[in-house]
């Protein structure tokens, strides 16, 4: 019996960076889950040898020039694929016998795991969408609010990845586990010396969503930041970053196994607003920049809590210059190991 399924958003790497520090904790406390998400995740958890479910996935916001657009038609897809999943699906649980579904915000498995009436956990930081700027698309995000309630309702835990201190959430199944990160196993030096890092250069680390949804805020970063003249040398990591043209000072790689060590070891990350980026940052205590996606509610309210919005994006240089090397303590949190002990008592109680 395959007892534990885990679904993870394949909307960029933020997801499935937290999804596999909590795996590899419940894999050390003798529970294999085995994940599900879409195509762009597979190699990301290959590397870490889980066995992996490859399905359409969620569809991909569409962003144009860093800026949310076309929402209506994104809620009509979601609802769309959420509703012809349901066979696919279905035919899954028999083969697999499942006993728990862990959800990290892949609404389609959650609702389609819950029509079946398996247990689900749901882990997110948000408890609903907030995308809407025009009358349709405000009616298409009501219907799909009340939808997201009624399985955020039915789902015997919600693991909020965060401080209580910053939500007000109150429903009875919430449990506050604090910031969810991998553990770093390399020092700074270790990185420093792979990337060739002199001792008097500065390492800043610039980095995407795993698909293509940053690259236009990427690109203009990358420009703007290449008229620094200090000693700084760029790690710029992301999908589409082989085709973004740079100087000598730029090391550049499409995908990064261990990404979260490179944010430890740097002077500064500069970055879209996504979560699991700005917990390493505050937990390895790396200083960062983040500029979110426009229009994009959850982004813009991760980097409005650290000061940031989409308009810094023309005063990189100035905030690179203030920022650098200004590291802080690193905040102790086991947020891996309290969301995989709240799954795995979950799963013991069945």
């Amino acid at each position: 019996m395959h007892e534990l399924i885990y679904a993870s958003s394949n909307i960029g790497y933020g997801h499935i960076s937290r999804d596999i520090a909590i795996c590899t904790s419940l894999d050390e406390m003798g529970i294999k889950p085995i994940l599900i998400s879409g195509k762009t995740i597979r190699r990301f958890v290959e590397s870490y040898s889980f066995k992996f479910i490859e399905y359409y996935g969620e569809p991909l916001l569409t962003i144009m020039r860093g800026k949310v657009v076309g929402v209506s038609l994104w809620y009509l897809r979601y609802w769309l694929r959420y509703r012809e999943g349901f066979k696919w699906f279905k035919k899954l649980y028999r083969e697999l016998n499942m006993k728990l579904v862990v959800s990290d915000e892949d609404f389609i498995i959650l609702g389609n795991a819950q029509k079946l009436n398996i247990p689900t956990i749901l882990i997110t930081d948000q408890l609903g969408v907030a995308f809407a700027k025009t009358r349709i698309a405000g009616f298409f995000e009501e219907k799909i609010n009340k939808w997201m309630q009624e399985k955020i309702l039915n789902s015997l835990k919600v693991i909020i990845p965060d401080f209580k201190s910053d939500h007000d959430y109150s429903n009875d199944n919430i449990v506050y586990v604090g910031p969810i990160v991998r553990d770093v196993k390399r020092n700074r030096n270790d990185i420093r010396k792979e990337l060739n890092i002199a001792d008097h250069e500065k390492l800043i680390v610039i980095t995407g969503s795993g698909s293509n949804l940053g690259k236009h805020i990427i690109s203009k970063i990358i420009n703007e930041v290449s008229l620094l003249k200090s000693d700084y040398k760029f790690f710029v990591v992301g999908s589409f970053s082989n085709r973004i043209k740079h100087d000598g000072r730029f090391i550049v790689r499409d995908f990064v196994k261990d990404l979260h060590e490179y944010i430890a070891a740097a002077d500064l990350v500069i970055s879209l607003a996504g979560k699991s980026t700005i917990d390493e940052a505050l937990v390895y205590g790396t200083p960062i920049i983040t500029i979110p996606i426009k229009n994009h509610f959850e982004q813009e309210y991760n980097a409005a809590k650290l000061g940031f919005s989409y308009e810094d994006l023309y005063n990189i240089r100035n905030l690179v210059e203030t920022m650098i090397g200004k590291r802080r303590e690193p905040l102790v949190n086991d947020g891996r190991k309290k969301a995989a002990k709240e799954i795995m008592n979950t799963l013991n109680a069945i």
